[in-house]
This record gives structure tokens, sequence and C-alpha cells, in this order.
């Protein structure tokens, strides 16, 4: 069946809820852990319908955030997905309180109660009021960011679509379309910063009535955060300023070196080669190109290609209220991956489509799955299997980039490395903001170019409207929507530059260790995967030394 063609059905909010205190009931009056392991599988399994409806919806809101009914019904959402997070958080609570609970850690995997127990800490009827709240702020920043419309050389752009220039060999093009976008944040900036004001005090609010300080412990939960924490966080970051860091200014410098410019400006922090890298085909050719891509890649790749071509589970074109992100969801009711992104003409187009894919591939196989509870890993897993995707893709660029295809590799490899210090810079920025809620907006923005001056020593904003004041972070949705998200781009990352160096030795090997790695789902923690993978754990110290290396080599350092 065509998504396009899915009817839509409003979820009962009551109706879920009621299912959450009926599973409770039952679950209680269980006579064996067998009897109650059969219920908790039930259970999950009967959530599939309303997930898939709401993911429904989302998809059709975020295709068009001007569209009234499905604006309608992400208002819905906003309101009644806390509470149905509170009668779920009463059923992971219920499992945890089993009688059985010794027999029923040896049926699941052990991952399973750890993850019980995080969402247990995470919700609570207390912090109600605060999520529908905070649900209701995303929404605003988003249909205020879906909004904007840039005008640059004649054309009406979306966030997005400007994107297009950021690897013109025209610096004074590049330059002109910063300049035009931050014109327009910063025409934006107090609604912004108020927007980010009241989301700043809501999730303070809701850490403080957790029993926290302030939303940072809360925040980890949030994000599910199973096998590491703030303390190995922080040594992440230190180590990317060790390492990544300079590494980063060894490609700037050849940067300005290869584009004859004294400095490298923020405008010209994606243009790693003289020539840019151009797509060799139009929209309908990628996907063909994409196809006998994936056809050829693996038989998993090529029987997930085709089903999604056929159901028309793609939206990629850029366009006018769209949202302006990229993402995969999937409906799970009919077993089908959904991407959406905002093509533009350059060559993240196609790192956007293997990214993506690479979601789309693991949700696909997670289906297979015994446990339905445990088919999305963590953040950082799930983000692995996206990026490690992009980099796996690359005997196939020729197609797309013919004769561009070598300043693709250089392009896309370094700004996979370059990438390392931003994301831990937006990660830093979180944790100083929700540490320091009394700040103002001018203060979060100092703050940011503090930062930025330490992880990106060598890109430099000028004179920028809105860059040069501290608000390039604003165009940041994570920071709004997700807060401590971002960093797991960063963990993912650097995993998949280990799957890139063993892919350099043994192409097939490291691709069916990514498969393994992949198929395993949620069943075991990100390092309990990574130890199973045979790969460096990116909290180690060790780890950086020997990524380094790996892309020295591939660049030509």
């Amino acid at each position: 069946m065509k998504v396009s063609e899915i009817t839509y059905v409003r979820p009962d909010a009551d109706a879920i809820i009621a299912e959450c205190k009926a599973f409770c009931k039952h679950f209680r009056m269980a006579r064996s852990a067998k009897r109650q392991s059969e219920l908790i599988t039930a259970y999950y399994e009967g959530q599939e319908y309303a997930s898939t409806m709401f993911n429904l919806a989302y998809i059709r809101y975020t295709l068009n955030t001007k569209d009234e009914f499905y604006k309608g019904e992400k208002d819905y959402m906003d309101e009644v997905l806390p509470k149905i997070s509170v009668a779920e958080n009463e059923v992971n609570k219920t499992i945890l309180s089993s009688r059985y609970l010794k027999e029923l850690e040896t049926l699941f995997p052990p991952v399973y109660f750890k993850n019980l127990k995080i969402a247990a800490q995470a919700m609570d009827r207390k912090i109600l009021s605060l999520s529908v709240k905070e649900g209701k702020l995303t929404s605003k920043y988003a249909e205020l960011m879906s909004s904007l419309i840039i005008r640059y050389r004649g054309e009406k752009l979306t966030t997005a679509q400007i994107a297009k220039y950021n690897q013109n060999p025209r610096r004074d093009y590049r330059k002109g379309a910063m300049v035009a976008y931050g014109k327009v944040l910063k025409k934006n900036g107090k609604k912004l910063d108020a927007i980010y004001d009241k989301l700043v005090s809501v999730r303070t609010q809701m850490g403080k009535k957790m029993g926290y300080e302030n939303y940072i412990p809360l925040g980890y939960l949030k994000m599910g955060r199973n096998c590491y924490t703030v303390e190995d966080i922080a040594c992440l970051r230190a180590n990317i300023l060790k390492y990544i860091v300079p590494l980063v200014s060894k490609i700037r410098t050849k940067q300005a070196e290869l584009l004859k410019i004294d400095h490298v400006a923020m405008y010209d922090r994606e243009m790693y080669t003289k020539k840019e890298a151009k797509l060799a085909l139009s929209g309908e050719e990628i996907f063909k190109a994409g196809i006998e891509m994936y056809a050829d890649l693996a038989p998993e790749t090529d029987e997930l290609m085709r089903l999604m071509v056929d159901s028309d589970a793609f939206d990629v074109i850029a366009r006018e209220g769209k949202w302006g992100g990229g993402y995969c969801t999937e409906l799970p009711a009919y077993r089908l991956p959904f991407i959406l992104a905002n093509f533009n003409g350059s060559l993240d187009d196609i790192g956007t489509l293997t990214h993506e894919f690479g979601h789309a591939l693991a949700a696909y196989q997670a289906f297979k799955l015994p446990y339905p509870m445990l088919r999305q890993g963590s953040m950082e897993t799930c983000e692995v299997h996206s990026m490690s995707m992009e980099l796996f893709t690359y005997p196939y660029m020729q197609a797309f980039f013919g004769k561009t295809v070598e300043e693709y590799y250089t392009n896309h490899l370094s700004s996979a490395v370059c990438f390392l210090p931003y994301g831990t810079l937006v990660d830093a920025f979180q944790h100083e903001v929700y540490a320091h809620p009394e700040y103002t907006p001018a203060q979060r923005n100092a703050v940011w170019l503090t930062l930025q001056k330490q992880f990106m020593p060598d890109v430099d904003p000028e004179n920028l409207p809105a860059f040069s004041e501290g608000r390039w972070w604003q165009r940041q949705m994570h920071i709004y929507e997700t807060p401590f998200y971002y960093v797991d781009y960063v963990i993912a990352q650097l995993t998949a530059l280990q799957f890139y160096a063993l892919s350099k030795t043994d192409y097939k090997k490291a691709f069916e260790t990514y498969m393994t790695f992949l198929k395993k789902g949620g069943t075991e923690d990100y390092r309990s995967l990574m130890k199973s993978a045979g790969l460096s754990d990116p909290f180690e110290e060790e780890t950086f030394p020997a990524v380094v290396k790996a892309v020295e080599e591939a660049l030509g350092l």
C-alpha cells in the first residue's frame, strides 16, 4: 500500500490509557512469569496501530506545516502524548514490581529492564502539564522555522533550500547566501529567544519537580542513556578538543591553501575542493541509481529499497511550508519505514538519502526481532546505522557524481570529520544553558561564541548578521526540540569512521559486521554492541589516535 493511501484515524487517547490500566490489572493477577512475559509481548504488539497513526499524522504535518487539519492533529498529539506517557510509565513500574521479576529477567534481554528503570524515572504525573507545554513550544519553533523565506538572487528559498549555496564555487555567492540567511534569522531573533526562554524555564521546572538541581539529569533519562554518563560525555568532549580539533585545523589549513584564501570564513566551511561535486543526475535518476545501488549492495537493501519505492515511502523535495529537516520514521502496522528529506541540488542530497536509508534498514530489520519493545536501540546506536551507511555507499558514488566523484569523497569525508567539533559544541552549549537557566538571551549567545572559539577556532564568523552575534545555534532544531540528542551523532560518527577504516582493508567483512550490529536493534546497549563488533569505545582516549590516523591517510594530510 502507498503511504498516501493509508487512512488516518485519530488514536483514542482515553482508550490507550484504559489499555495501560487493563494491562497493569491483568499483569498483577498473572500467576507465572511465563504468563506475564506473554502479556508484556502482547501489550507492545497492541501498541502498533496507535503508534502507526500517530506517526502518520506527524508525517503529514511535516509534509505541510500549513495544513490546518494535520496541524490540529499535531496539537492533539502535543496534548495527549504526555498523558499517555504517564499511563505507560505505570506499565513500566508495574512490570518492575513483578513478584516474578528474577524469572522475567531470564526471558528478555537484560537491557530491557535497564531501559524500563530509566523510563520509570523519566516521567511522572507531576510534570504532565509541563510536558504538554514543552510539546506546544517545540511545535511553535518548528512552525516558525518552516515559515521562514529567504530571498536571494531572485529566488524565494526555505532554510533547507538556501543550503544549496554552501558548496557553490563562487565565494561571493556563498557569502551572500549566508548574509541573507543571517538577516532572516536576526529578524526573527526575538521570537526564537522567547520560545527558547520558555523551553528552558519549562524544562528546568520539570527537572526540579523530579528532584534534581536542574534539567540535565532528567534530560539524560529522557534520552534513555543506558550505558554512559555525564562524566563520560565530559571525557569525550575533552578528547574531541585534544585530538579532533587539531585534525580539523589541518583540514582547514588545506582548505585555505586550496581555495587561495587567507582564512576560512563561516561560508567557506563546506568547500573542501576547488571544483564543486555536482550531481550528474536529476531527482528521478537519483532514485533509479539508488535502486541499482541497493540491489547490488545486499539482498536486504535491495528488498527494502524496492518496497519503499513501490509504497511511495519517500518525500524528498524541499518546498515552502515543509518541515525543514530530514528524518526516517516507521509505520509499524505496515512494516514500512518512511523517509522525509529536503533535497536542494547539493551533494548533501545523497548524504541525506543514504543516511536516512540506514535508519530505514535498521527499522525494517528490527520488525523481525521477537522483542517489539527492543526494536529500536538508543539514539547513538541508531545514528551508527545511518552514518555508517553513508560511508558504505562510497563505491557506488560514481553513478551519482560522474567526473566529480573524487570531489564528493573529499567533501563528504572532510565534512564527517569537521562535524565532530560542531556536534560536541552543540552538546556543550546545552549543558551550559541548562546548568545556568537564569542566562539571558545575550548571555546564551555569548556562551555559544566562547565555545565556538574553542571547538571551531579556524572558522571565522566575520561580521555575518546573526552568526557573528552568537545566534548560529538557533537554526539547530535539536537544541529546541530534543535536548542532549546531538552528541549521539558525534558518538555515532566516531563509530562510523571505524567501519570506514575497516572497509578500506576488507569491505565485505566490514559490511557483514555492520549488518550484524544493525540487526540486533536495541537488544543490547551501545557499548555492548561495540564490544561484540570488535570496535573501539569512543569514550576511551585510545580510540582517537587510530581515527585520526585513518582520516589523515584518507585525506592526504
